[in-house]
């Protein structure tokens, strides 16, 4: 019978490798990025094309020998305050052959779409411009998911639509990311008979963070690792709140082609955070078939109100060519496939009812009606240029969604044993812009968690009346001094 335990099915405990960045002026865990990153056994050597530092393998060496001590001495020397961190990944390597089954994909998947429906309707804001990443929450939620016990588990798993076998779930999804990462293409350069032809860009991106006086299991770091590919990053939260936060809405800065700024709040982390959980998707892909900016002109777009549709002039995009595109329940549709065929861009549209209605509509089933009641015809597709972001509190949605025991007293002990913590925030930020070009799309979700007092109270003490004390060893029970308080004034 499958156990939300996020156990490994191997038992052996593996030692982490633990790789320490320390505070320097020219090297920060967001200019990592730029480097390339090489795991011994128990070693790393990080090379830096930094013009601005001096010789990469100095530094590096400098920072190996004095450690990091001597690193956060080289930073407030310089004058930047930075905690140092120090990097985790298990000896477990990530499996690049994951054996989820048809049965299990296909189970991931729909929950996928049914999630991605309930996330955009119960979500976004009404009556604006709005987009979320169902793919990106649910990745936060892989984190999240080995570390939890019992009934949080079992919530993660039944909000999610994971697989109640946390192992499975995570083998699972890393089969699904390495589908999607598939979906990469290289530039086509100029001088090609083809060319030139912009590159598909899909990435996705995972980071653990935890205050670094805390230890996570070995377990826990053993399945991100294994399945998402992620390391973990201790970090000090409680030198300085601020940088830390603005250390990790780096890292998803970064990932984002700096398309997702700022996704973690001021005030959000704090000297009791414990860890924050990090995923970040970016997707910039050509459309398959160009739209020409010669055809880009002002049309109407009509505007759904309470008093009627209002015409609004905006730039649209005009092309012609063999398009899928058909029509199911009132409901006008149109797929326009980017660069490769294997991602596309589909749009619904009612006819003669609200947006909102659509909305409520959607379940897995009903869309794949929409889009296999598409036919594909030589036709010509008017479609609006535009760019925005939108920006979400999930907590609301996760508490109605019966995830409310995060926000209580979760069991998340398989990632962080012996120190109750609580869930304090889960931030969403996506962004969107459609043009001529083609599709560039991002989007992060950060779930934080505080270390918290024992949340469920006994009986409260309140020492009104007068009272003997007692100091004593409460290992060997030596009592060292006794006492009475009559007055305390």
């Amino acid at each position: 019978m499958p156990m939300n335990q996020g156990n490994s099915t191997n038992n052996a405990v593996h030692s982490p490798l633990i790789q320490t960045f320390t505070s320097r002026p020219w090297l920060t865990l967001r200019g990592l990025l730029s480097c390339s990153l090489s795991v011994g056994l128990g070693l790393s050597v990080v090379a830096c094309d930094d013009a601005e530092s001096e010789s990469p393998e100095a530094g590096v060496e400098a920072g190996v020998e004095a450690g990091v001590e001597a690193g956060v001495e080289a930073g407030a020397e310089a004058g930047a305050e930075e905690p140092s961190f120090t990097a985790l990944r298990s000896e477990i390597a990530h499996d690049e052959a994951p054996n989820a089954t048809d049965e299990e994909l296909e189970a991931h998947i729909s929950a996928n779409q049914a999630f991605s429906f309930k996330l955009h309707h119960e979500a976004s804001p009404e009556g604006s411009n709005a987009m979320s990443s169902a793919w990106s929450v649910r990745q936060a939620f892989g984190l999240l998911y080995p570390g939890a016990r019992g009934e949080t588990a079992n919530s993660i798993s039944e909000g999610m639509g994971f697989d109640a076998d946390v192992e499975r779930a995570l083998t699972t999804m890393n089969a699904l990311n390495d589908a999607l990462s598939s979906r990469q293409l290289p530039a086509v350069e100029g001088d090609d008979p083809i060319g030139p032809i912009e590159p598909v860009e899909l990435h996705t991106a995972n980071s653990v963070w935890v205050r670094q006086d805390l230890e996570p299991e070995p377990t826990f770091l053993d399945l991100i690792s294994e399945h998402l590919d992620s390391a973990l990053y201790m970090i000090d939260f409680a030198l300085d709140p601020e940088a830390a936060r603005q250390e990790i809405n780096g890292w998803v800065e970064d990932h984002t082609r700096e398309r997702i700024k700022d996704l973690i709040p001021q005030n959000a982390i704090s000297m009791e955070t414990a860890t924050v959980l990090t995923n970040a998707v970016y997707l910039k892909a050509p459309w398959a078939i160009p739209f020409e900016v010669e055809a880009t002109s002002e049309r109407p777009f009509y505007l759904q109100g309470a008093e009627g549709d209002e015409e609004v002039q905006v730039e649209t995009m005009w092309q012609g060519d063999y398009i899928a595109a058909g029509r199911y329940e009132g409901v006008r549709s149109v797929t326009l496939p980017l660069r490769g065929d294997k991602l596309a861009f589909t749009a619904l549209m009612p006819e003669g009812s609200s947006l909102a209605d659509l909305e409520a509509s959607l379940t897995p089933e009903v869309w794949a009606q929409h889009v296999s009641a598409q036919q594909q015809e030589m036709r010509e597709v008017g479609l609006p240029k535009f760019t925005f972001e939108t920006e979400l509190d999930l907590k609301p949605f996760l508490t109605d969604l019966g995830l409310s025991v995060l926000f209580g007293a979760p069991d998340l002990s398989g990632l962080i044993a012996g120190v109750p913590l609580q869930v304090t925030g889960v931030f969403h930020k996506t962004f969107i812009a459609v043009d001529e070009g083609g599709v560039e799309a991002a989007a992060a979700t950060a779930i934080v968690a505080d270390v918290t007092s024992v949340p469920e109270f006994g009986e409260a003490v309140h020492l009104d009346h007068p009272f003997l004390f007692v100091i004593h060893d409460q290992e060997t029970g030596a009592i060292l001094f006794m006492g009475r308080v009559v007055d305390p004034r």
